[in-house]
């Protein structure tokens, strides 16, 4: 992973984005400044970042990840589940320069040690919880481990710092970058499924992320709307959602995890205007017994959400849409 030094052949031809209007730093820059108070990330806890709090959230992680060595073009390996600690990570990531290079929460065993061979990150970001899963992995590019919460009784062979440590000690001000970031450069290290052999590592710049957002929301969801966002944030899906929202000056309510039972509870909870499901998670939601007081709260606060599956029927595939409402 290597930032690209010059615009690529055909940058200039018309369509292609700016940095303004893909490269992570440079949109939080341009929503805190024309909408500070306005709230871009809830979270399942009830805690909420403005644009302009997480801004200086990315900021801070910034400070904190270039202390630890982390530059531009560097990976950061992260092994933690949708919430705050994620995306301060990946969002300080983005403003170094540094690729956000997220490990699937089952991987354990090979199947972990691989992932993290294939970013070469120096540094790695885990939940205490899944730390344990580190010992005995041969992981040469790996120097510094930092763990979100207390892994008491677990030997590891590297230094082992804690992110709540490193984030309070760190300063909220803008780094010193260097040369912009652009569209071109990389974004996000995404790993395949291993249906077929080992994962393999897919690198995406920023226009690649671009381009993404436009499949995965609709064209007409915008800076009004509030995206429920319960997909892995280890998966494309996942990443290209949150990122959308971003691009289009929205809101996201951040879930740790897709659950069919609270699915319309956290529509309504959170306000949210839009979603995406994918396959089988259509089929769980279809599968819920009728709520009428969920339905009642639903229309009442004139909230809906949309539903995206790939449906095959003989053969045929066709992208099918439906919008659920009170």
């Amino acid at each position: 992973m290597h930032p690209a030094t010059q615009a690529p052949a055909g940058s200039a031809r018309r369509g292609f984005p700016t940095r303004e209007d893909v490269v992570i730093s440079a949109l939080l820059v341009d929503r805190a400044a024309h909408s500070p108070d306005k709230v871009f990330l809830a979270y399942e806890d009830g805690s909420e970042w403005t644009y302009r709090e997480t801004l200086e959230e990315s900021w801070r992680a910034a400070d904190a990840l270039a202390a630890l060595g982390v530059g531009r073009g560097d990976a950061v390996s992260v092994l933690l589940p949708a919430g705050t600690a994620l995306m301060r990570v990946w969002l300080g990531a983005a403003t170094l320069g540094a690729v956000f290079a997220p490990l699937n929460l089952a991987a354990r065993g090979r199947f972990l040690e691989h992932t993290l061979n294939i970013a070469g990150a120096a540094v790695l970001v885990v939940h205490a919880g899944l730390a344990e899963r580190l010992i005995g992995l041969e992981v040469p590019a790996l120097q510094t481990v930092v763990v979100l919460g207390h892994c008491d009784g677990v030997e590891l062979p590297w230094p082992v710092l804690s992110l709540d440590d490193i984030i309070a000690s760190a300063h909220t001000e803008p780094p010193a970058v260097g040369e912009s970031v652009e569209p071109w450069d990389d974004a996000v290290l995404i790993y395949t499924s291993g249906t077929t052999g080992p994962s393999k590592g897919v690198v995406c710049s920023y226009a690649a992320l671009w381009m993404f957002n436009r499949n995965f929301v609709w064209p007409d969801v915008g800076e009004e709307d509030r995206f429920l966002q319960a997909l892995p944030m280890f998966h494309m899906a996942g990443v290209g959602c949150t990122y959308a929202m971003l691009v289009r000056g929205g809101s996201v309510a951040l879930l740790p995890a897709f659950d069919a039972k609270r699915f319309w509870q956290d529509v309504t909870r959170f306000g949210a205007t839009a979603s995406c499901v994918l396959h089988a998670m259509v089929s769980f939601l279809l599968g819920q017994p009728p709520a009428p007081t969920t339905a009642t709260t639903r229309c009442a606060s004139s909230t809906w959400a949309r539903c995206l599956t790939w449906r095959s029927s003989r053969g045929a595939s066709a992208w099918t849409s439906t919008r659920r409402s009170g």
